[in-house]
């Protein structure tokens, strides 16, 4: 994680805010969070590009993480764009010129390691997540990915 700052007050062990939200969506508009207050349930966040949340700017990372690790939600749902990491991309991976490609496959692989801090944040408070993104996308085989996957405390839930 490039927060300093964050992950000192992460490593604190702050104690819970008392009406800690039940879930956020990151990298979504609202899809579950109004099922989920319909049922008497907390959900103030949905952090999208469409709800002013630009996450490929360093200031909205900080600002959630530091979020996260404040209000301490009990789960996440996070889909990072897999439009660089789908396997159709690489069909026509070189049909597409470099400076296109290269900024957005750097771009995909910054929002995926986002998640990635989220979802390592979570685990550490033994908390949930859910990371998801199409069977057969390349975010699978990215190494921090399936770290997730096999951590030795892995409380989450993983789709694709």
């Amino acid at each position: 994680m490039p927060f300093p700052d964050v992950a000192d007050r992460a490593e604190s062990r702050l104690s819970a805010p008392a009406n800690r939200d039940h879930l956020w969506e990151i990298y979504s508009p609202p899809r579950i969070g109004p099922g989920v207050r319909r049922k008497g349930g907390l959900c103030s966040r949905s952090v999208d590009i469409g709800n002013f949340w630009d996450l490929t700017k360093s200031d909205s990372q900080h600002c959630l993480l530091s979020d996260v690790v404040s209000l301490m939600p009990f789960m996440l749902i996070m889909g990072p764009p897999c439009t660089m990491f789908c396997s159709l991309v690489f069909s026509n991976w070189f049909r597409m010129p470099e400076e296109i490609r290269v900024p957005r496959l750097r771009e995909a692989v910054m929002l995926a390691d986002v998640a990635v801090w989220l979802a390592t944040l979570q685990v550490d408070r033994s908390e949930y997540y859910v990371l998801e993104n199409p069977e057969g996308s390349q975010l699978w085989t990215r190494e921090n990915v399936t770290w997730l996957q096999s951590g030795p405390t892995c409380h989450c839930l993983l789709t694709n």
